[in-house]
């Protein structure tokens, strides 16, 4: 799985590789700063917090319905949620403001932009370099009784959530996952628990009041073992043909988990023609 454990912190592949450029573009801008003087270091700092504002802004109205439940989960960018177009726009706005009022600027500028994307890219293709198994043969247990394979798509895209009852996270993000998956016919949303016993899962689901559909026991941890996961939350989500399309580590937004399943839905779509083939 595509992404990188530092002591207790958790970082999805992608996260990782932006912070990595960020830093570097710090260090690099805080090196030329110290001659170019207050309006250097005052660009490096506005193209940084506009780009991410923006991205984030943009991201919130693209997906304002999911947003306009819950206002102040605007303010949990740590769920992810960024639309990195927007925020790369409004970064060449600053900049070529910037240049326009600082021409000298131009070398350092370009070279601290130039380091900073290159370690961007060195490092996503670093944390990309494992590929995320497809699903395993393996049944897994339903918690109401009976079995489920995973690897036995049919055409059915699929999410699995990986989860525990003793993970804050997991304990926040459940109840909107439970309701988004029960809204969603035509993608399998599987909550997989890990480590535990029946008898703790069902107290822990009607304590909250929740009745996922499908509750899978994995005593044994086998997916988290299977997908190589760092920690909980895990979320996976599953092509039809069973390819795993993207991973989300972490609590997930109710916004970045409603555009997933939004996705695997249109996937479900284009792929049953084939399926009636």
């Amino acid at each position: 799985m595509s992404g990188v454990e530092i002591g207790p912190l958790m970082l999805s592949g992608e996260r990782a590789a932006v912070l990595a450029g960020i830093l570097v573009f710090l260090v690099a801008t805080g090196i030329f700063g110290r001659r170019r003087g207050v309006e250097f270091a005052r660009w490096s700092t506005l193209v940084i917090l506009v780009g991410a504002l923006a991205a984030r802004i943009a991201f919130v109205a693209l997906h304002w319905e999911s947003f306009a439940e819950d206002p102040l989960s605007i303010l949990a960018f740590w769920q992810g949620g960024f639309a990195w177009q927007a925020g790369v726009v409004a970064a060449a706005l600053v900049t070529g403001l910037h240049l326009w009022r600082h021409r000298r600027d131009a070398v350092p500028v370009l070279v601290s932009l130039g380091l900073s994307l290159t370690t961007w890219n060195v490092a996503y293709q670093m944390v990309q370099v494992t590929e995320t198994p497809n699903l395993p043969e393996e049944t897994m247990a339903l918690l109401s009784g009976g079995a489920i394979e995973l690897a036995e798509r049919n055409g059915r895209p699929l999410v699995i959530n990986l989860w525990a009852t003793w993970c804050p996270p997991c304990r926040r993000e459940m109840p909107m996952m439970v309701e988004l998956a029960g809204q969603q016919e035509k993608v399998d949303v599987v909550f997989a628990n890990q480590g535990e016993g029946p008898d703790k899962i069902r107290q822990f689901l009607e304590t909250e009041a929740l009745q996922p559909k499908l509750v899978a026991v994995d005593f044994g941890q086998t997916l988290s073992r299977h997908f190589g996961a760092f920690g909980m939350p895990t979320t996976l989500f599953i092509t039809p043909d069973g390819r795993v399309a993207h991973t989300h580590l972490g609590e997930i937004s109710r916004a970045a988990f409603k555009s997933q399943l939004e996705e695997l839905a249109r996937a479900h779509d284009a792929a049953a023609p084939e399926q009636a083939e």
